[in-house]
């Protein structure tokens, strides 16, 4: 049984999947690539595939099943799907299996986490064959990122995980779970204990889990600097930022700029000085921010595009624009109402000798 779920059913009651417009890519540490896409109503193939399969639902099911019903499969997913978003795993661009982040819903997890944002992740690698490849652990990294940096939960708890599936322990752990407390079950369960894992949004920020600076490039042509928009995938909410990102291993922090400024405003840039060097928000998803003094070397500004797999479910870039530092009278009002964006070039503003205050 899926912990949270209840088994009983109507089929004429049940909602049609949930949709979202959420897509995550990424890599299994051996390089495969992995995707998980919307669960849609044209998918019902593969999963009722998976649900009869007996050696798969020993795994993914707590209790002795060994077989379900397409009524049961559409009820279970549909009803999953009102407070999660459910994806489909693709590795190399075959279906192999499928995965939800959800509000938590166990009370007995909520209650010891009152007034946070509590959320799961459920996953089944339902092709055998794709067993022990590294695409849950891939699948667990894409809906842990997402589900801290773009819903901004503070945990994410996975509840009963048997101890006969050390795979899918083992899957989590290599994400940065830690066993939050081992449950002893009834005589003659399938299970002898089940173990529940968590990870809290402040150890997902810290290394290795997150990347901690910001660092950003302030491209300055002829007084006018450099900015571009952000707009967000389900809230269409759009705001200007200076194009910057997170630095990959081994490199400098020059080439951490240059990298994403070519990725984000399709220039290449020369970076002159650091400029600014100052501590983020409190609970924002970074916590230092630098920034470059660059200037433009070759290419046209452009909108370009947000490799990482977490940002990109998140938001899109969808335009450039270069604002006057001398004088505020024609900046866009979203970007003058920005607390944010708005006080880093102040701060830019008076470095450079635009402001005296």
């Amino acid at each position: 049984m899926i912990p949270g779920v209840e088994m009983t059913f109507d089929r004429n009651n049940t909602p049609n999947l949930k949709q979202h417009n959420i897509t995550l890519e990424g890599k299994t540490s051996r390089g495969l690539a992995v995707k998980l896409r919307p669960q849609t109503e044209n998918d019902w193939d593969a999963l009722e595939r998976w649900n009869n399969d007996p050696e798969v639902l020993y795994y993914s099911d707590g209790d002795d099943v060994t077989f379900r019903s397409p009524e049961e499969v559409r009820y279970i997913y549909r009803s999953v799907s009102q407070n999660a978003f459910c994806f489909m795993i693709e590795a190399d661009g075959r279906e192999v299996g499928e995965c939800w982040l959800q509000q938590m819903n166990l009370p007995r997890v909520l209650q010891m986490f009152p007034g946070l944002d509590c959320r799961r992740i459920d996953l089944m690698i339902g092709e055998k064959a794709q067993w022990s490849q590294g695409i849950g652990s891939a699948a667990i990294r894409l809906l842990t990122d997402f589900g801290f940096a773009a819903e901004k939960a503070d945990i994410i708890y996975n509840p009963e995980i048997a101890d006969y599936n050390i795979r899918s322990q083992k899957a989590f752990q290599k994400v940065g779970y830690q066993i939050a407390a081992e449950i002893p079950q009834p005589p003659g369960s399938k299970a002898q204990k089940c173990i529940d894992l968590k990870l809290t949004r402040e150890d997902w920020l810290k290394e290795p889990y997150s990347r901690r600076t910001r660092y950003q490039g302030a491209i300055v042509v002829d007084h006018h600097i450099l900015l571009i928009k952000h707009r967000e995938h389900r809230t269409g909410r759009a705001y200007w930022v200076m194009p910057g990102g997170g630095i990959d291993s081994g490199e400098t922090e020059e080439e951490c700029v240059r990298r994403e400024m070519q990725e984000e405003t399709n220039l290449d840039v020369r970076v002159i000085s650091l400029l600014l060097n100052e501590p983020a928000l409190p609970g924002n998803l970074y916590q230092q921010y630098k920034t470059y003094l660059c200037e433009p070397v070759t290419g046209e500004a452009s909108p370009g595009g947000e490799p990482e797999p977490a940002a990109a479910s998140w938001y899109s870039i969808s335009a450039v624009k270069w604002f006057d530092l001398r004088s505020e009278a024609e900046w866009d009002p979203l970007l003058v109402n920005d607390p944010i964006t708005y006080l880093a070039l102040q701060s830019i503003r008076r470095k450079l000798g635009y402001l005296t205050k």
